[in-house]
């Protein structure tokens, strides 16, 4: 990451993405801004970017949009804004991809905090004590590359699932409460997003099961979670 976080802002003009470029402007972080399937996109980020934010205010569109985004870089973290009437698209825009999700009553004043929660998660894996992979039956995690293997698959995973996957193998064999795993990756405990942690879970499992190798995640309900080597619900 460079000295200066750098944010890339994708939306269309408009009030909102005026209102989030002078907030962001205020933390003094750099950006860059681009529209929606313009032609520069990858020009804008070409690997300069630590978070992208997605302005998303066209119902039938954002998930579109953002599942673009994910596909075009993968390893970038993504807060989707939903700027849509009614803001009600917090799951399909997680499934889509992004990494967090703003509604509108939220954005101006929690924007500039989950921005850095976001900026925070792209080094908290090279945070833990020595270089050695987390392993658990079949799974192996370089907690320094941010990459994950199982069995002999490398599967990619998006930042927020790479850092509920290694908290899980970290603690793999014992019920990990949900306050922790939230802790663990977003900082704070915030029940609000319970459902989306179950997404991101979900997420995680559908990768796990593609591998087609004998290491799940069970849920303990209104517990938590336990990485498993077997089967697991």
């Amino acid at each position: 990451m460079t000295s200066t976080p750098v944010i890339l802002i994708v939306g269309a003009p408009s009030r909102e993405r005026d209102a989030c470029e002078a907030l962001l402007h205020r933390l003094h972080l750099r950006l860059r801004v681009a529209e929606p399937y313009s032609r520069d996109l990858n020009a804008v980020h070409a690997g300069k970017a630590d978070v992208c934010v997605a302005l998303c205010d066209n119902y039938l569109t954002a998930v579109h949009e953002v599942r673009l985004y994910r596909d075009l870089w993968p390893e970038l973290p993504l807060l989707a804004l939903d700027a849509t009437p009614g803001g009600h698209l917090t799951v399909p825009l997680l499934d889509a991809g992004a990494d967090d999700v703003l509604r509108p009553h939220q954005a101006m004043t929690q924007l500039g905090a989950r921005v850095r929660a976001l900026l925070r998660r792209t080094t908290m894996g090279s945070t833990i004590p020595g270089t050695v992979s987390l392993v658990a039956g079949s799974l192996r995690i370089d907690p320094s590359s941010h990459r994950v293997w199982i069995g002999s698959n490398e599967v990619p995973f998006s930042p927020t699932e790479f850092l509920i996957l290694q908290k899980l193998c970290m603690h793999s064999g014992r019920v990990v409460p949900h306050r922790e795993i939230f802790i663990a990756v977003w900082g704070e405990f915030r029940p609000e997003m319970a459902e989306s942690l179950r997404v991101y879970i979900r997420h995680i499992r559908r990768k796990m099961q593609i591998a087609a190798e004998a290491v799940s995640i069970t849920t303990r309900p209104g517990i938590g979670y336990m990485l498993s080597v077997g089967s697991g619900t």
